[in-house]
């Protein structure tokens, strides 16, 4: 289990760097834990939850499946990521009763919505 956070830096800059297009296509699940059974968050292409206006999700878990490839070559990676939230005492359990949830099938990304699909410029050394 590790705990990350996220901040943005107006010191680091990379104009000076060669770059290269990158294509990214992440598809998004948000399952809410906070009940005795997992159910899937229906999210809206802005990624928030629909039906939760009148309250905040508190305590989940985000499925976050990615491709990544580069314009250059027919190669493409991809990624699944795991990034439970809440108190933290409680996600290390949210993320737990997640897996157990999706074990018994993968999920059907088919009838989901492709969350963002971006291309992105980023450096590399070339």
């Amino acid at each position: 289990m590790q705990i990350w956070a996220k901040w943005i830096s107006e010191t680091l800059t990379i104009d000076q760097l060669s770059r290269v297009t990158v294509n990214k296509t992440r598809w998004l699940r948000k399952y809410d834990t906070s009940r005795p059974h997992v159910t899937e968050v229906q999210l809206d292409a802005a990624e928030r939850p629909v039906g939760f206006e009148s309250r905040q999700l508190e305590r989940g878990c985000r499925l976050e499946l990615v491709t990544i490839g580069i314009d250059a070559g027919n190669v493409s990676w991809w990624s699944v990521g795991f990034e439970a939230f809440g108190d933290l005492g409680n996600i290390e359990d949210s993320l737990d009763c997640v897996l157990t949830h999706l074990a018994p099938g993968v999920p059907n990304l088919a009838g989901g919505i492709a969350t963002s699909a971006t291309t992105e410029t980023v450096s590399a050394n070339i």
